[in-house]
């Protein structure tokens, strides 16, 4: 493990309960409800799907279930994606989703938000980081259409971070912010070392960051990606 000022290598999965690899992973007879104290206690963090908003989520529970040392990251809602959104009803939106999940805020390292293919709104955009960027760090999803020049600049001002989607483009994107954050689907052994060789510059600037797997092997490749970061120290 790295010295205890500098931030590891947070891993996990997107979700703990996706049909694609949870029926595979946790024991047949095991309740549902259950499954997230399993889950917590074999990896150290999750990226929790804006899906999971959709109804109230049981975030009392979670706070109950994870140790001190579990870190969430939490992806906000679709509705923070909406440019037509006012600058009111955003604050409002805002408000009401960080007091939804206190129970587990202190253990919530960042933020994550992909918006949708559609025409660049670069007022909007400054309005939503405004917004949100007082709460916890953010890391954004940011269609090709939407990384102008002048949305570099709101990124670096804000101090957001770009997610990165290793297994679509190579490179990590070059504006970090205060966290940086990938997702992947591979398992392939090579290709999880050198993402996660990556991270090391991120770390050793003291940036928090995360790699989160989704898709069938998600869970195999989050446990495969957490001995490499062990033995790269990581």
């Amino acid at each position: 493990m790295m010295e205890q000022d500098i931030p590891y290598l947070l891993v996990g999965t997107c979700g703990w309960d996706n049909t694609e690899w949870s029926d595979n992973y946790y024991d047949e007879d095991e309740p549902r409800e259950w499954r997230f104290l399993t889950y917590s206690g074999h990896f150290r963090s999750v990226l929790v799907p804006a899906v999971l908003w959709s109804e109230p989520p049981e975030v009392d529970q979670w706070a109950e279930e994870a140790d001190d040392a579990f870190r969430f990251v939490l992806e906000l809602p679709g509705s923070f994606a909406n440019p037509k959104i006012s600058s009111g009803n955003l604050q409002q939106l805002a408000q009401q989703f960080f007091q939804q999940v206190q129970p587990v805020r202190e253990q919530t390292v960042g933020l994550y938000l992909q918006l949708a293919q559609q025409p660049p709104d670069m007022a909007w955009l400054r309005e939503l980081f405004s917004v949100i960027t007082p709460y916890l760090p953010l890391s954004i999803a940011l269609p090709a259409v939407w990384q102008t020049e002048e949305a570099m600049v709101l990124l670096q001002q804000y101090q957001v971070g770009q997610c990165w989607f290793p297994d679509e483009a190579g490179d990590m994107p070059g504006q970090w912010g205060q966290w940086v954050m990938a997702i992947s689907e591979t398992s392939d052994l090579k290709q999880l070392r050198s993402i996660i060789e990556r991270f090391s510059p991120v770390l050793d600037k003291h940036i928090e960051a995360g790699l989160f797997f989704r898709g069938k092997n998600a869970a195999d490749a989050a446990e495969q990606a957490r001995i490499i970061a062990d033995l790269l120290v990581v």
